[in-house]
C-alpha cells in the first residue's frame, strides 16, 4: 500500500496549472467542470479521491486514499 503522502506528492507534481477561463462579477475564475476535467483522471491515477459533505452551514473537504 502506498502512502497517501506519496500519492498526493505525485498528484501535485503532475497536476498542471489550471487557467482561469471565465469572467464574471469583476474577477476571472476556472469553473468546476474545467477543474474536474483536469484533476479527476489524475486523482484516479494516484488512488486519491475527495468528498465535500455539507455539515450545517459549512462545507468540509475530505481527501482520501483508495489503496
Amino acid at each position: 500500500m502506498k502512502s497517501i503522502y506519496l500519492s498526493l506528492s505525485a498528484f501535485q507534481k503532475e497536476c498542471p496549472i489550471i487557467h482561469k477561463g471565465n469572467t464574471g462579477y469583476g474577477y476571472s475564475y476556472a469553473d468546476l467542470p474545467s477543474i474536474f476535467e483536469i484533476i479527476n483522471p489524475l486523482l484516479d491515477k494516484h488512488s486519491l479521491g475527495f468528498t465535500q459533505p455539507i455539515i450545517g452551514s459549512k462545507l468540509k473537504t475530505v481527501l482520501f486514499h483508495t489503496e
